[in-house]
């Protein structure tokens, strides 16, 4: 895998951008940064904030995550920027990233999906979807919080086992 030039993963674009041919990017391109973060190009079927866990779907239609997006076995990734719904743009999914976790996240907890779309927690439920590849390597603090995390690999999940 390349680096791509022209790609900006701080910058989301609309469908009027897209279907002018500017961009230069289609839905599923991948690109590798120099430090090696990888991103994937997607559109967003909803708003999606910065820092949310997304699933992608086989159409590369990225959505916050929720437990359902998680069973159906799409792709998961880290919006690094916000995407209004119908904006395309870049979301990662290998590397060192931020991510948005719910309140007393414990440092290293094995993340789950959580009732917030998007918010991962290390709350364990038989109703929802165990994360794999993707660790929040520092602590949250109380409510809804930014945390630094790592992407070994391109996360998936565990159906729930309730």
């Amino acid at each position: 895998m390349a680096t791509m030039i022209g790609a900006n993963t701080s910058t989301t674009y609309t469908s009027t951008q897209m279907e002018q041919g500017g961009v230069g990017f289609k839905a599923g391109d991948r690109f590798e940064t120099t430090d090696g973060k990888v991103f994937v190009f997607v559109s967003a079927g909803g708003a999606i904030d910065a820092y949310d866990a997304v699933g992608i779907d086989e159409d590369y239609e990225a959505t916050t995550l929720t437990t359902a997006a998680a069973t159906d076995g799409h792709k998961i990734g880290v919006a690094q920027v916000s995407f209004a719904s119908g904006e395309y743009g870049w979301v990662q999914v290998r590397g060192v990233c931020e991510l948005n976790v719910a309140g007393n996240y414990a440092a290293d907890g094995i993340l789950y999906t959580t009732a917030t779309a998007g918010t991962l927690d290390d709350a364990a439920a038989t109703t929802l979807c165990r994360i794999h590849g993707l660790i929040g390597t520092e602590a949250g603090t109380t409510g809804a919080t930014t945390v630094a995390a790592f992407m070994a690999i391109e996360p998936f999940a565990d159906a729930p086992t309730g």
